[in-house]
């Protein structure tokens, strides 16, 4: 079978162009929730009409003059997209400092701590967020679909155990689909993460940039790797 078969076609950008537009008058509303009246009318945040979204305002920011757009079907036509959700507890926030492309199936749920998107960021599907600590998602990086970050261990531990650490992926990280990053994980700028990688806080001790980590437990396979979208 061609290639040419899973190519965007003129009908499914139309379908998408239907379904932004079904998913204004939510967006509008959702807006109006989260953000003050003068920033809310210029939609900072475009969501898909079937995304739950449990948030009061303040705990949601996006940067003035950006957008962030949330739950849509973009992606791979060949994976089954789900419904998207948004979770967030009154101690925590959810921080966009630039642009960002969130697809179908995007699951945050933040119980304390912030979540931080850098600029021109982009999520395939079903992609998880669980989140106790402070995590930030560096500017440009990429992520493919079915990849879960875990900051926390979400049960109680023997004594002395750290319960959460945060996550950092850095700018320019392309994270590879079926991977997970537990507690502590950390990506240096510029490097990879192999798909169905699971990165520790072991994985890149020395928080070098550029590097390719791969494996169960993540290890750094390569350096001085470079990438381009």
């Amino acid at each position: 079978m061609s290639l040419n078969y899973f190519e965007k076609t003129r009908k499914v950008k139309f379908l998408r162009r239907v379904k932004h537009a079904f998913s204004l008058p939510y967006s509008l509303l959702i807006n109006l929730q989260l953000f003050p009246f003068k920033q809310a009318i210029t939609l900072p945040i475009w969501i898909k009409y079937n995304t739950r979204v449990l948030a009061r305002r303040g705990n949601v920011k996006v940067a003035v003059g950006k957008r962030v757009y949330l739950g849509f079907d973009d992606g791979d036509e060949d994976i089954i997209s789900k419904r998207s959700q948004i979770l967030i507890s009154p101690k925590a926030n959810l921080v966009f400092e630039g642009n960002a492309w969130l697809n179908s199936g995007i699951n945050i749920r933040l119980d304390d701590g912030i979540l931080r998107f850098g600029d021109n960021v982009t999520v395939n599907r079903n992609v998880a967020f669980r989140i106790a600590n402070d995590t930030v998602i560096g500017e440009d990086s990429m992520f493919g679909t079915d990849i879960v970050l875990r900051d926390y261990d979400g049960h109680s531990s023997e004594s002395g155990v750290s319960k959460s650490e945060p996550i950092v992926v850095s700018k320019h990280t392309w994270i590879g689909s079926f991977s997970y990053l537990a507690k502590g994980a950390f990506s240096g700028e510029g490097s990879i993460i192999a798909a169905h990688s699971v990165v520790t806080r072991s994985s890149n001790k020395a928080k070098i940039d550029n590097v390719l980590i791969a494996g169960n437990p993540g290890v750094i396979k390569r350096k001085s790797v470079t990438w381009k979208r």
